[in-house]
């Protein structure tokens, strides 16, 4: 009965309830919307009848906030008592205009500067053909360890007289004789660095490697090889390993080359690493920036599909009134 009495002294005013349920609902999507200044009296009504708007989102967040959207003011309240249709034509909220994609830009990383680098021994990459390699699990007899020992000691005497080729042909037989042995690979190996040939002489070294991991002739040479075709990082790893197990001389000169030069180009490629990370990390943020401004034009789309009722739309709250007869 009392609530029949309250209604009966409300002034009769229509109400839009779908239009009024498609803003609450947006509302649950996007809080941020009850912010609005031309809805500072709704939040207020909301607060008297004891409840709570959320906070507006924090301005501080990681990625920026999609631009507020700007609205046309809300037009009058509508008369229940108007003729039908006379509130039809109320414009709807002005075109939101697109931001420009450059909140975040790409293209303002600088490009990392190329390490100088002392590259004064390396010399062009040798592409012939590949000298024969034998089996490292073979089974040799007396008579094939007793030739490939000659074959050594022959290859020995040419690589002293400066005669390389003699030295590799030499070498080449102890290899076809015994497989399985590390010292003629890295013998040849050593022979083919003279004559220019460091790829040929890094696949020899690493197969002595192969028959030996801890031979330190064979970490020497291919540390050489690496650092004549200019692969830094991993002519330092040989070297430095090679003077852990036999240091010398020659490789110590070595590695005052080859270790400024590697610690360049780590530092180089950590930098170019982290580069590329940030590039990826401004693509995600501007892919979420591009995610918020087109969640927030549909929202406006939609409130400016409310016609009379909640904003754009926003006049339809005249219909609020009504609301009497909803409790």
């Amino acid at each position: 009965r009392h609530t029949t009495t309250l209604t009966r002294r409300l002034p009769a005013m229509s109400v839009d309830v779908a239009a009024l349920r498609k803003f609450v609902d947006e509302a649950k999507k996007s809080p941020d919307l009850l912010h609005r200044e031309d809805l500072a009296f709704f939040r207020a009504y909301i607060e008297e009848l004891g409840g709570q708007v959320p906070p507006a989102a924090d301005s501080d967040s990681d990625s920026e906030p999609p631009e507020l959207l700007e609205f046309d003011e809300p037009p009058p309240l509508i008369d229940a008592d108007a003729t039908p249709g006379a509130n039809a034509a109320a414009p709807g909220p002005a075109p939101v205009p697109t931001p420009a994609e450059d909140e975040i830009e790409e293209d303002d990383l600088p490009e990392v500067p190329k390490p100088e680098l002392d590259e004064s021994c390396v010399v062009e990459r040798d592409t012939g053909a590949d000298l024969p390699l034998g089996s490292k699990d073979a089974v040799v007899s007396d008579e094939q360890r007793e030739a490939s020992s000659a074959a050594i000691s022959a290859g020995q005497q040419a690589l002293g007289s400066g005669e390389f080729d003699e030295a590799v042909t030499q070498f080449t037989k102890a290899i076809e004789a015994n497989g399985t042995s590390a010292r003629p690979y890295a013998l040849r190996a050593k022979c083919l660095l003279k004559l220019k040939r460091p790829a040929a002489a890094l696949r020899d070294a690493d197969a002595a490697l192969q028959r030996n991991p801890d031979y330190a002739a064979g970490h020497k040479w291919r540390g050489r090889a690496n650092m004549l075709l200019g692969d830094w990082v991993e002519a330092n790893k040989s070297l430095g390993t090679a003077a852990n197990i036999d240091f010398d001389d020659q490789t110590a000169d070595w590695l005052k080359i080859v270790k400024p030069n590697a610690a360049n180009l780590l530092s180089y490629n950590r930098k170019v690493e982290l580069r590329e990370q940030e590039k990826k990390k401004r693509a995600r943020l501007r892919a979420q920036q591009k995610a918020k401004r087109e969640a927030s034009a549909s929202a406006s789309a939609s409130f400016g599909g409310m016609g009379g009722g909640m904003p754009g739309g926003m006049p339809g709250m005249g219909g609020m009134g009504g609301m009497g007869g909803m409790m």
